[in-house]
């Protein structure tokens, strides 16, 4: 069941507040409402669908049911309710946006459990902070690793497709940015953002921000 009241929306997508009618307490969900577009975009909605639906981790935006209709895919997640980590960073109440050391290692525990499942399956990320999701606000949150648009199967083998936010890339990354016969490897990227997001968690600004 869908409610009216959005929890928030993006150039591609609105996200509404629904209710598992299955569920004997009618379990709260997200429902993210994608409006179908040109087949291209609509294989690579779909490509994150497929790898959503074939994941069940405690780290991982669980993914419910999809639906869709003439106009619309319904895809039916988890709830998170805590914002995103990044916003969590720089909201922090330590003037410096740091977190604790104890904080910080319960979140990248918690992230590179998430990582070492994908990457078994052989599936990197490419995603950055603000796609890692927090289930319930309050300190030492549970993390939930989510949208998978940019997510890449095969992630041992090198791609000339470069994507995610720049100041996550690794440097063959960043290189392949420039020359685009060069490519980079999708697992060895996602442990090289971890290793950033680890930096900014404990010292409250990017390791490669020299302003």
């Amino acid at each position: 069941l869908l409610t009216s009241h959005c929890l928030g929306s993006g150039s591609f997508a609105t996200v509404h507040l629904g209710m598992d009618s299955g569920h004997p307490s009618y379990k709260q969900i997200a429902c993210k409402i994608i409006k179908r577009k040109k087949h291209q975009q609509m294989d690579k909605m779909m490509k994150e669908v497929r790898i959503l639906t074939s994941l069940n981790h405690a780290t991982i935006n669980r993914v419910y049911d999809v639906h869709n209709d003439e106009t619309f895919l319904y895809i039916f997640l988890q709830l998170c309710t805590g914002g995103d980590l990044f916003s969590y960073i720089v909201n922090h109440k330590d003037p410096a946006s740091r977190l604790h050391e104890g904080e910080t290692k319960y979140i990248m525990y918690q992230l590179v459990l998430g990582l070492t499942y994908l990457h078994d399956k052989c599936i990197s990320h490419r995603g950055a902070p603000e796609n890692i999701l927090l289930y319930a606000p309050g300190p030492y949150p549970r993390i939930q690793i989510a949208d998978f648009g940019l997510a890449r199967r095969k992630s041992y083998e090198e791609t000339l497709n470069v994507c995610g936010t720049v100041s996550y890339l690794p440097p063959e990354g960043i290189l392949a940015l420039e020359n685009k016969d060069l490519g980079y490897v999708g697992m060895p990227a996602d442990c090289w953002s971890a290793g950033v997001l680890l930096y900014i968690m404990l010292c409250g600004h990017h390791p490669f921000d020299y302003g």
